[in-house]
Parts: structure tokens; C-alpha cells; sequence
């Protein structure tokens, strides 16, 4: 029974050490743009990790691609959430030198400020220096060069164009059936863009036959055309993808995301990764979960926002503490005023997310 429906079932951990043994890890233009958003610490625990299956890693020609086309655009992006940062920084300190000012406790007032002004000073200098040292990729993109390095020699052919309209018109009728992967994309109005995660899958499909070996595709894609879920938990991949990939190549199929592929990796490459490289992985995955229906989050997000507040909120309410005035600097009332704000900025996100499909519902 398990043989007829492999898709249903997860490998076995014997039949996991072999596919880490003999697997092709294949790596996707997700994952390679997410570099972008960890720390440098994090993004060498990863190349360092891959480096270690330099021989078995291997990038189809579409997902190398969308890389490229993408990675200048995830740059610029990321400037946005950096003066995002920025602003908020100054809304709440000219906010608390208000309150102090206008408190009763007005002896304390200037000593305060003066602590409150340091505090921000040091967070808006760290946050500036990482600014510039992030926009500074424009010019010295020196994770491209790792990347390029790591996957010289290693990226899959193109397809034809002829093979491109096979696949244009089989993928409409994939699409229709809701057959994964990449039917979420349906409403794109570019046939390259409608099919690109058909087009990537019938490539790593190409290079399983031609290498016979079992493949594990490396992913942030979080979407239920790739993944099985239930009750909003990944279970594993979509067992169809699973299924096709021993019809058409007689191998096995497998897929991390890339916390998960860190933790493993632990295990069965015998290699030590940073907990706090996996743990910074993992926060953005999770918060990335929240927000899968906010079209525009991935390029608004900044890699180390939750932890310059958290840190604001220590370092203030440590200082309010040794003042014994808790009451003056009301932390937490500014803090939640920052996330109701931030949740009314997300939900008219996804407001026009909506309007965007709906829009292009009627457009096609």
C-alpha cells in the first residue's frame, strides 16, 4: 500500500539518510533572494552549509533566472523598510519627550530626555550603519558573488521556445484540474509568469531523468501548490509532486524549507550550524506564514525590526525603572499603539492585494 501511494507518506528516517547520501539538493530563486534579508552571520552558516554539498547542488535555469531579474528589486524594496524603521524611531521619541515634558514630574524632565535621546541615538546609528551597508549591495553585492560561486557550473539549461508552449498549453490544462504545481499563479497575465513554477518543476523533473538521482528541493515557497497542509501545518510536499516525480523519473522527491534544512543538516552532514542563524531563519518563516496573503510583505520586511523594538522597550523600561516614574514613559501603551498601527497597515495590504486580483479576475 505504501508503495502506491509514496506521496502519503513521509521517508522513512533510513530512506531520509539515504536521500541526504545520494539526493541532488536543488535550490530555489526564494530561497536565494531571502539571503537578502538575514544577517551576514546567517547567510555564511547557509553558503557554508551548502558548500558542504557543492557537488550535489544545483539550480534550474528558470529559478536562476527569476533570481537575477528579482534580486535588485528586493535591494530597493528593503530601503523602504528600513525608513519605515526610521520613522517610527522618531514618532515614538518625539512622543515620549512630550509626555516628559508635560508630566508633573518636570525636575526629571531633562535628565530623562537626555538618557531617552542617547538611547535613540545609538539605535538610529546602528540602524543607519546597517542602512548604508545594505544599499552599499547596489554596487559591492558580495553575497551575489558567494551565490555565483557556489553555483558555477551547476545551473540547468533553458528551455525552447517550442518546450515553452508545450508547457504554456499543458499548464493550462494542469491549472484547470488544480494540479500542482504553481496553479496559484493562474491569474498571471504573463504566460512566463502564469507557468514559471511549471516551467521550474518540469526542469528539475529534466534533471532527475538525465542524473537518475533522488532529488530534495530546498524552497521558501509556503503555498498549498507545493505543500500539503492541514489546519494551516505543512505535512510535506504535495503527494501529486511526489507521485510524478517516480513516474517520470523513478526517483524519490523530497522537500525543505529552509530552517528545517538546517536542523537536518545537523544530523545527517555531520556539520554545526549557529542556533541563533537557525532561529533568525525561523522567525522570519513564521512571520512570513502570517502574512502569505499580503501580496507586497516580502519586499516590506526588515530583518531586524522586532529586535531594535524589543530592544527600545528594555532599554527604556529600564531606565523608567531606575527612576522609579514607570508611569511617565508608558512603554507598553506605545508599543501597542505601533502594532495596532502596523495591523491597519497589513490589513490594507491585503485589502489591496484583493482589489489587484479582483481587478485582474475581470481584466482576464
Amino acid at each position: 500500500m505504501r508503495n502506491a501511494f509514496v506521496g502519503y507518506y513521509k521517508p522513512t528516517e533510513t530512506e531520509l539518510t539515504r536521500l541526504w547520501e545520494n539526493s541532488i539538493f536543488v535550490l530555489d530563486a526564494n530561497l536565494l533572494l531571502n539571503l537578502y534579508r538575514y544577517s551576514a552571520e546567517t547567510n555564511t552558516e547557509i553558503l557554508n552549509t551548502l558548500q558542504q554539498l557543492s557537488n550535489r547542488v544545483w539550480i534550474p535555469y528558470q529559478a536562476a533566472l527569476e533570481y537575477h531579474q528579482r534580486r535588485l528589486e528586493v535591494i530597493e524594496h528593503q530601503e523602504d523598510a528600513y525608513i519605515d524603521l526610521q520613522r517610527f524611531l522618531k514618532e515614538i521619541q518625539d512622543e515620549l519627550k512630550t509626555r516628559l515634558l508635560s508630566d508633573d514630574h518636570s525636575f526629571l524632565a531633562d535628565q530623562l530626555i537626555d538618557k531617552v535621546v542617547k538611547i535613540f541615538k545609538d539605535i538610529e546609528s546602528k540602524l543607519s550603519d546597517r542602512k548604508e551597508e545594505y544599499l552599499s549591495l547596489f554596487e559591492n553585492d558580495k553575497l551575489q558573488e558567494a551565490i555565483a560561486n557556489l553555483l558555477e557550473r551547476k545551473v540547468g539549461n533553458n528551455f525552447s521556445k517550442d518546450r515553452l508552449e508545450e508547457i504554456f498549453k499543458e499548464g493550462k490544462q494542469r491549472y484547470e484540474e488544480e494540479i500542482p504545481p504553481g496553479f496559484h499563479n493562474r491569474n498571471a497575465k504573463r504566460d512566463v509568469d502564469r507557468y514559471r513554477d511549471l516551467i521550474i518543476w518540469y526542469q528539475i523533473i529534466d534533471h532527475a531523468k538525465a542524473t537518475y538521482k533522488p532529488i530534495i528541493l530546498l524552497t521558501d515557497e509556503k503555498t498549498d501548490d507545493w505543500w500539503l497542509k492541514f489546519k494551516g501545518e505543512i505535512i510535506g510536499p504535495r503527494p501529486e509532486l511526489v507521485q510524478e516525480m517516480r513516474d517520470k523519473a523513478n526517483v524519490q522527491f523530497f522537500m525543505y524549507r529552509v530552517d528545517p534544512f538546517m536542523e537536518n543538516a545537523q544530523k545527517f552532514l555531520d556539520v554545526v550550524i549557529k542556533k541563533e542563524a537557525i532561529e533568525e531563519v525561523q522567525k522570519f518563516r513564521l512571520r512570513d506564514d502570517k502574512r502569505m496573503e499580503s501580496k507586497d510583505e516580502f519586499t516590506k520586511a526588515l530583518r531586524f525590526q522586532r529586535e531594535t523594538v524589543a530592544k527600545l522597550s528594555e532599554e527604556l523600561q529600564e531606565l523608567a525603572n531606575q527612576t522609579e516614574i514607570f508611569s511617565i514613559l508608558d512603554i507598553s501603551k506605545a508599543l501597542k499603539q505601533y502594532k495596532h498601527r502596523h495591523k491597519e497597515h497589513l490589513a490594507d495590504i491585503a485589502e489591496d492585494a484583493s482589489s489587484e486580483d479582483n481587478k485582474e479576475n475581470s481584466e482576464n
